[in-house]
């Protein structure tokens, strides 16, 4: 809810509480301002207001502003423990900045899509985590250099929407250029800007306008020269970038094409998976891929640090550069080379809390710790003797596949067919890697082609029935919520498995289509069987 304290004009008596408190002036003595009595108090609000610009505050609104403030730095106490589940900073880094909450925030919109989607925790640790990462940064670099940070999510555990959140709060505390670097693949850098695009539009105070593919050929309208940077502007600004040359040359000449727009840049990079390509790799092995690397490394660098690729062609410096990394693979980037113009986060490294529903390799394959469940009883381990298969697939002698792979496929049908029967109807794929050269999936995409085409009206039926069988007896219901027994998901909500009767007719009709071989390349679209 908006409080009558949130406007920008209270600004300047905010700052004045802030740097009394960032001198340990105990809250008492900031409610009087120093003073004995109210009639003293008043006659210095009055000062203020003639001198410096202050808003004419009556006594009980000066004392109301203060309490305001001490309420909120209660809560900050608690971000600093509970928003986190390890952090790595320099306290003197600290910044003022606080949780927005106008309802016209953007954050506070954002906020409130995620808790139509979101468990009411996960959302208040999504906050939590936010805050704490915002109040690393700075709204003002040039004499301090960039700011550089890390942090760390587990794999699909919803980084996205931290890295949303982390653009919303900025935003409302006066970014307005934002940058995410994203991969090296095209569909997938479209569909972060589409989501992105959607997410944090809503009916509030700022307005988000994504810059689909920035440079200095920039048409009218999304040319740096065209946007609004200034001082209360109530545009936001961001882009998707692939962090490939072109691209990050194209974005490098569109922030310094106009000199008055990029001095009023205050500017948030987001290094999505920040482990790929964003790192200097130092092997020889591979010299065309490691000159690529470095010249990506080069130029992320270069942007990072606000000057043109091609020296002398910098225009102005940015008012603010903060650089922060995400990625659930961390050690390249922290054990990284330390130097002031590398990417190592200097600054902070931040881990984000899993939420009580998350999935992860812990729960799949166990931990040390006698406190944490055990594993679960769904890894299946492959013999030797079927690797020979595999081989003979590779070398082209045989189509042949192991009994495990086709145990597994059939278990991706049933699976994907309770998934139909349960109303999902979003595209499924199943991953098969079994070697890191591109060859070899060309060779084991061809013979399980092979074998679904030739099978799809016999074996393959009755071999789904056999595994559905085997496999739902191995993890029941009941042994799930007993062993994960914190798990985020009220029992009620927990789904057990369908009779195979209820799938059978789904796994006939998803057998009724021809199989495809999805392949990933840097520029395709994926194109996934409608069923």
């Amino acid at each position: 809810m908006m409080t009558f304290f949130d406007s920008p004009v209270y600004d300047l008596c905010k700052k004045w509480i802030q740097r009394k408190r960032g001198n340990d002036v105990p809250w008492d003595v900031i409610r009087m301002a120093g003073k004995q009595t109210d009639t003293e108090l008043d006659f210095f609000l009055f000062n203020h207001s003639e001198e410096d610009d202050w808003p004419r505050l009556t006594v009980d609104e000066w004392k109301a502003l203060v309490d305001e403030n001490e309420a909120y730095e209660s809560k900050q106490q608690d971000i600093r423990f509970r928003g986190n589940e390890g952090v790595l900073y320099d306290t003197r880094q600290d910044n003022s900045l606080r949780v927005p909450e106008s309802e016209r925030s953007c954050w506070i919109q954002y906020k409130n899509s995620l808790a139509q989607k979101w468990k009411p925790s996960s959302v208040e640790d999504l906050e939590y985590a936010t805050i704490g990462i915002l109040k690393r940064l700075s709204l003002n670099t040039q004499n301090t250099g960039p700011i550089k940070g890390l942090v760390v999510g587990h794999v699909q555990s919803g980084k996205t929407a931290n890295m949303e959140a982390l653009m919303a709060m900025a935003a409302d505390h006066g970014w307005n250029m934002f940058i995410v670097l994203s991969g090296s693949i095209e569909n997938l850098r479209l569909q972060t800007l589409r989501r992105m695009q959607k997410d944090l539009n809503h009916e509030g105070n700022l307005i988000w306008r994504g810059i689909e593919h920035p440079s200095k050929r920039s048409q009218y309208g999304e040319k740096s020269v065209d946007c609004h940077f200034e001082k209360n502007a109530q545009s936001r600004y961001f882009t998707v970038c692939l962090k490939n040359k072109g691209r990050l040359q194209n974005l490098i000449d569109w922030l310094h094409a106009d000199r008055a727009s990029h001095e009023q840049m205050k500017i948030l990079i987001i290094d999505d998976e920040a482990d790929q390509a964003s790192i200097s790799n130092t092997a020889t092995e591979y010299q065309k891929e490691l000159k690529e690397r470095k010249g990506i490394n080069k130029l992320i660098v270069d942007l990072v640090e606000d000057r043109h690729y091609k020296e002398g062609q910098s225009k102005g410096k940015a008012t603010a550069i903060n650089y922060v990394m995400y990625t659930a693979t961390p050690y390249a980037n922290f054990l990284n080379e330390s130097t002031d113009e590398s990417l190592y986060p200097k600054n902070f490294i931040w881990t984000l809390k899993t939420s009580d529903e998350y999935i992860g390799p812990n729960q799949i394959y166990g931990t040390p710790d006698p406190d944490k469940a055990d594993s679960l009883d769904i890894v299946r381990v492959i013999s030797d003797s079927e690797l020979d298969y595999i081989i003979r697939i590779y070398n082209g002698e045989s189509l042949e596949l192991p009994q495990s792979l086709k145990d597994s496929i059939c278990w991706f049908i049933c699976a994907t067919a309770v998934m139909r029967f349960w109303g999902y109807k979003k595209p499924i794929s199943m991953l098969v890697h079994t070697s890191q050269k591109q060859i070899a999936h060309e060779a084991i995409a061809n013979a399980i082609s092979y074998w679904i085409n030739n099978n799809r009206n016999g074996s393959i039926v009755s071999q789904c029935c056999s595994v559905y069988k085997a496999e739902t007896t191995r993890i029941s219901k009941e042994e799930w919520l007993k062993q994960f027994s914190g798990y985020g998901v009220p029992s009620v909500e927990v789904k057990d498995y369908p009779d195979y009767s209820e799938i059978k007719d789904l796994i006939l009709e998803l057998l009724s289509v021809p199989l495809q071989h999805i392949k990933m390349t840097d520029e395709g679209e994926l194109e996934y069987h409608k069923v």
